[in-house]
């Protein structure tokens, strides 16, 4: 039934998307910070250790995800 509907297919590529979030999201909010100009509004400090582990933990999802679709 899966393979009918391909919903293989569609998990991998929705944890694709998911880890491409994170890492693109998280890289700007470093960036961003480095470059000195925090978002409006922000209330808390920059916590580099959070974002490099969100990073870490996008890429990682993406390496899963783009060997799955492409075996």
């Amino acid at each position: 039934m899966a393979e009918i509907l391909g919903l293989d297919t569609l998990v991998a590529q929705m944890i694709l998307a998911i880890g491409l979030a994170l890492v693109a999201g998280n890289g700007w909010a470093v960036l961003r910070h480095f470059q000195g100009r925090p978002p409006p509004g922000q209330r808390g400090a920059f916590r580099p250790r959070r974002a490099a582990f969100l990073i870490l933990a996008g890429a990682l999802m993406v390496i899963w995800s783009a060997v799955s679709l492409l075996s």
